[in-house]
C-alpha cells in the first residue's frame, strides 16, 4: 500500500446532528441499518450510499462498489476504507 491515499467511505446523518458518518458510526445508530457489506445504510425510510471523494477522471465521489471495481485502490478489510494511487 507504498504510496496510496487513505480514503475513508462517509454519509450524510440526517438523523440528530447533521454530520458525516462511516458504516462503524451506523451500525451503533439505532435508526439504520448498514447493508450490502457496508456500502450502504437503510435509514430513516431512505436509502444513503457510502462514498469517498474519487480523482480519477471526471468522477466526484466513489461508492464501495466502484472502489471495489477500479484498479486504482484496495479496499480495507473492513470495507471502511479505500487505499488509492490515484490523484
Amino acid at each position: 500500500m507504498a504510496g496510496k491515499i487513505h480514503k475513508l467511505f462517509l454519509t450524510n446523518c440526517t438523523m440528530g446532528e447533521p454530520r458525516s458518518v462511516s458504516a462503524e458510526d451506523c451500525e451503533r445508530c439505532s435508526h439504520g441499518s448498514v447493508v450490502d457489506g457496508r456500502s450502504r445504510v437503510l435509514c430513516g425510510g431512505g436509502t444513503k450510499f457510502f462514498t469517498t471523494p474519487c480523482y480519477f477522471g471526471t468522477r466526484p465521489s466513489a461508492t464501495v462498489m466502484d472502489c471495489d471495481e477500479c484498479v486504482h485502490g484496495e479496499i480495507g478489510g473492513d470495507r471502511l476504507r479505500v487505499y488509492c494511487n490515484r490523484l
